[in-house]
């Protein structure tokens, strides 16, 4: 670039081109990149924007339907539009950042996500968020190359419209990478009878809902004298956290259980969350105080093709316990979907004593609480043997307590296989 050009370059732009530009695209590339990577897990443009729009609205933004993804739109492109003004902002005293645009570029689209991810989520999402090594490497590409570098190219040429092709294009690239975890092998013969079919039941409650107490003591009455001739129960009951607005918070509860129910909801066409909810094998939701509906799906889905999981105590300390696990016999995952292995600690006979919201005054009983849920592994073939260890907390009672592990696909969340064993000190 010769000297007269060079110079040219330097005056200081029209800010409105820079901010239009880069904020307009960097915009557009960053939500399809969204876009595409939750269409790998089953969700689509709606679920992606409401996403955006429960930084404000909570859990009820998935109750909003188009107005709430409208919100999650402008949500969105106002942050574009704030980044490329603090870059721009930025530039007129680091003029080495129009000097080295690419460079300056990749390096703010780092510091964008390292903000957003860090710092504004966790603000923003009362929720346990987990980060991936591949989850942070695909982040961390895609805020380089939709977000950074198109607005510093926009604030150095004013416009990146010729770059947005080229960008989308290895931005579906990134977005196609899978997040695997390897299997340590080894062999355990299985735990449990493999004639006998074992269906996952799953309760979404709380303790701020009056309606939840007879959907509770269904749920232990389903895993304790095993109601259903023929099959064996396995329970989860998972406390979700929108209740506890209401004057009472639920000590059992976690945003993640709403994040989940609400997963469930995509999947299974529901237009909105509730409690009582009960899910069966990830198939069938109903009323959890539905006796009837509750035997009539558990019956139905014992007569599905199961996996055959098995796991046993590798080795016990006071906090925590390894397990072995064994999965064989997968059936077929649905098309263009996949299966994760999913770990969960539930404890049984835990009390409350609810002195306020709509239990107020009652002694609440509670069986198979999840204490902890989290994957351990993906489905690669017919076949899974891992060794895991599980952390346990001081205040829990070893001795109510149960590791359940099942085979779900991420998408169409059905679970394809389930188990699961006491953890006896």
């Amino acid at each position: 670039m010769g000297a007269a050009s060079e110079a040219v370059s330097m005056q200081k732009p029209k800010a409105y081109r820079a901010i239009f530009w880069g904020g307009l695209t960097a915009g557009i590339l960053d939500i399809t990149a969204a876009f595409i990577n939750s269409s790998f897990r089953g969700r689509g443009p709606v679920f992606v924007l409401q996403s955006v729009a429960a930084g404000l609205l909570g859990a009820d933004s998935f109750k909003g339907g188009a107005a709430a993804a409208m919100l999650g739109a402008v949500m969105h492109f106002t942050i574009a539009f704030t980044a490329t003004v603090v870059f721009y902002a930025a530039s007129r005293k680091l003029k080495l950042m129009v000097r080295l645009p690419v460079l300056s570029g990749l390096l703010y689209g780092i510091a964008v996500y390292l903000f957003m991810y860090f710092v504004v989520l966790p603000l923003a999402y009362p929720l346990n968020i987990t980060y991936t090594f591949v989850a942070v490497v695909t982040g961390l590409i895609i805020h380089m190359l939709c977000v950074g570098l198109p607005i510093s190219l926009a604030v150095r040429r004013f416009s990146a419209v010729p770059l947005t092709l080229s960008l989308l294009a290895l931005m579906a690239f990134v977005c196609g990478s899978g997040n695997s975890v390897a299997a340590a092998p080894f062999y355990e013969k299985p735990n449990t009878t493999p004639d006998t079919p074992v269906v996952l039941v799953e309760l979404f409650t709380s303790e701020g809902c009056s309606t939840c107490p007879p959907a509770d003591k269904l749920l232990a009455d389903l895993e304790q004298s095993q109601m259903v001739n023929g099959v064996q129960v396995v329970a989860l009951s998972e406390h979700v956290d929108y209740w506890n607005r209401l004057g009472w918070k639920d000590p059992f509860s976690s945003a993640e259980f709403t994040w989940r129910q609400i997963d469930y909801a995509q999947a299974l066409s529901v237009k909105d969350v509730y409690t009582p909810q009960m899910i069966v094998d990830g198939r069938a939701e109903f009323v959890g105080s539905n006796s009837a509906a509750a035997r009539e799906a558990i019956t139905k889905a014992a007569s599905l093709p199961k996996a055959n999981v098995s796991m046993s105590i590798k080795s016990s300390a006071p906090k925590s316990v390894t397990l072995e696990v064994q999965i064989e016999n997968i059936p077929d995952v649905s098309r263009g979907d996949v299966a994760d292995v999913m770990l969960a600690v539930t404890e049984s006979g835990l009390m409350s004593d609810v002195t306020r919201g709509e239990n107020s005054g009652r002694k609440l009983a509670h069986s198979a609480v999840t204490r902890r849920l989290f994957k351990i592994g993906t489905i690669d073939g017919k076949t899974f043997r891992a060794a895991h260890k599980v952390e346990l907390d001081s205040k829990w009672k070893q001795e109510n307590m149960k590791a359940v592990i099942f085979v779900q696909e991420r998408a169409f969340r059905r679970v394809l296989g389930v188990a699961a064993i006491r953890l006896m000190s």
